[in-house]
């Protein structure tokens, strides 16, 4: 199924005025945020796409371009790139994809719709004393509007912290979300635009809801897969006059947009992807200018996400702060600082997390564990449902042909036992015919689905016999009794 790289190849040589701003483009600028433009762009720093894709290229090891070749940096690849010595590109680490890094790239030179696109205003803070991590970009479209990305949890251990953190307070990166959309506000004109993914969707909202003199820019709000908000935090009715204008999405199997509320229903979409790894936006499946809808959410994450409320619904808004704040140093005290820390480094990583737990004081320790057997009980439950499901969904057009020959021919039985039974006033005769019918009813179901299929009438030759025949003498009508009695 085709992805948002897929969109641009299909749809890079048609301009905004051709095929509008849509709700992929929406995935492509979300996405761009999660490139790691420090040393290339600069918060006061607006340039178009090919010049922003150059000075990646250079800020990673890529020679500069001569001044009567700058033009040139249009048509560099980036797989070309990548076998220049010297060059190494950003490791965004294992949640997030690859192909993140060809982004620009493909903007800059996957036709007209985005090559006069400029980007710029890049900001990204990592500090694991105040617990931020933050990233934030804006484009200003050909067609006039301005899209502000926000980027979401990246690969540091601070930006899960954060994700939890929204659980209890007004974390910094919200308040740095609104602070920077401000900012872009005050050097743009026209239309506002504003979105991102996983954690960077939340900002987006957060950003919108807190900055009512914008109202009258903002006309879309973006959450892909986005944690939601603590009512008792930041209150849901916050959002009530975006709502028109807000677009939430999650996957089938999501586990970070389930986190929290959302002042919206989430429209459920299909990936690619894999279990947690639905979560990213790369694998979201498009058709033309849309995203896939999908139909429910997979049982997996619906468990996972119980087990994470119950973990929540265990403290209070001082005691969740307590837990987590904890936990965080306890991770940082042993080494972890990034999830490839956890993921990448075998045995030495899965013992450095279980030190980090076993270090918390015992109802915090118990909780911990109690969290992740119930998380990893409930995603293989689920997992397992979910497969059952499937097949189920797989089966069920040979089980209905099954089930639809078996009505047939249990209908052919009931239709031929009864003709038979007519011609025949013999007790015993009758007898026998009965339990052959129901012999050979048993045997059909037997071979069929499992379930009892019952004739409708269409299936019998006369309306006027569907009464059940008789299984026993007793139950004989009486006009036959009568004859066997007069013999």
């Amino acid at each position: 199924m085709a992805n948002l790289f897929d969109y641009l190849d299909w749809y890079g040589d048609f301009d905004f005025q051709t095929v509008p701003f849509n709700e992929v483009d929406n995935l492509v600028l979300a996405q761009l945020s999660y490139m790691k433009l420090d040393g290339a762009i600069g918060p006061d720093d607006l340039m178009p796409a090919y010049e922003a894709q150059a000075r990646f290229l250079q800020a990673h090891g890529l020679e500069t371009p001569s001044d009567n070749e700058k033009r040139q940096a249009e048509l560099v690849r980036l797989g070309e790139a990548v076998a220049t010595p010297g060059v190494q590109l950003p490791d965004n680490g294992p949640l997030i994809s690859e192909r993140t890094n060809d982004l620009l790239d493909y903007l800059a030179t996957s036709g007209k719709r985005y090559r006069n696109a400029r980007v710029g205003y890049y900001e990204s803070v990592l500090d694991e004393d105040t617990h931020e991590q933050f990233a934030a970009l804006t484009v200003l479209l050909p067609d006039g509007t301005v899209y502000v990305s926000y980027r979401g949890t990246d690969d540091s251990i601070v930006g899960w912290v954060e994700d939890c953190e929204i659980s209890y307070r007004i974390i910094p990166s919200q308040e740095h979300a609104l602070r920077y959309l401000r900012r872009v506000a005050n050097k743009t004109v026209g239309p506002l635009r504003i979105g991102g993914h996983s954690k960077g969707g939340n900002l987006a909202a957060y950003a919108a809801a807190m900055a009512p003199e914008l109202d009258n820019r903002i006309i879309d709000v973006w959450c892909n897969d986005s944690p939601g908000f603590e009512d008792k935090v930041v209150p849901l009715s916050s959002f009530d006059r975006l709502l028109d204008r807000t677009h939430i999405f999650t996957p089938e199997y999501s586990v970070v947009g389930a986190i929290m509320e959302h002042a919206l229903e989430p429209t459920i979409i299909k990936s690619a992807g894999d279990g947690v790894m639905e979560h990213s936006e790369v694998d979201w499946q498009v058709m033309r200018g849309s995203i896939v809808r999908g139909s429910e959410q997979r049982t997996g994450s619906i468990n996972v996400n119980r087990a994470f409320s119950d973990l929540l619904a265990s403290r209070d808004l001082e005691g969740r702060e307590k837990f987590i704040n904890e936990l965080y140093q306890s991770c940082l005290d042993h080494g972890l600082h990034t999830v490839s820390d956890m993921m990448g480094s075998g045995a030495a990583g899965l013992r450095a997390v279980t030190d980090s737990i076993n270090s918390l004081d015992e109802s915090d320790r118990d909780t911990m564990y109690n969290f992740i057997w119930s998380a990893m009980g409930g995603a293989m439950r689920g997992a397992a449902a979910d497969a059952t499901a499937s097949t189920a969904a797989a089966l069920a057009p040979v089980t209905k042909a099954v089930n639809e020959a078996v009505t047939t021919a249990m209908a052919k039985v009931e239709t031929g036992a009864k003709e038979l039974i007519k011609k025949t006033a013999d007790p015993k005769t009758v007898e026998f015919l009965a339990d052959l019918r129901d012999r050979t009813q048993e045997r059909l179901v037997a071979a069929g689905s499992g379930e009892t299929a019952v004739p409708d009438e269409a299936a019998t030759s006369d309306s006027s016999e569907q009464d059940s025949l008789p299984s026993t003498q007793s139950d004989m009508p009486a006009g036959r009794n009568d004859a066997e009695q007069s013999r």
